[in-house]
């Protein structure tokens, strides 16, 4: 399940704890969370003290649902 299907089932209350949980690490390691409304901040940093999930941020991290250009395309 992508981030983006992730987030539409958070919205509308229907995604479990432990894919919640799932989510928020990856919007944190991409660093997307905090470009989001409040109150995914404020989740994030309810489940970082809780010590659910982690706070690094990954670099050179690409989305998931994007794929590498094919050859001779790409950047």
């Amino acid at each position: 399940m992508t981030e983006l299907e992730m987030i539409h089932l958070y919205e509308s209350q229907s995604l479990p704890l432990p894919d919640m949980v799932t989510l928020y690490q990856k919007l944190v390691e991409r660093g997307w969370v905090w470009k989001m409304p409040a109150n995914y901040h404020a989740q994030a940093v309810a489940f970082i003290r809780m010590g659910l999930i982690g706070e690094e941020i990954a670099g050179e991290m690409k989305p998931s649902q994007w794929a590498d250009p094919p050859d001779g395309l790409g950047v």
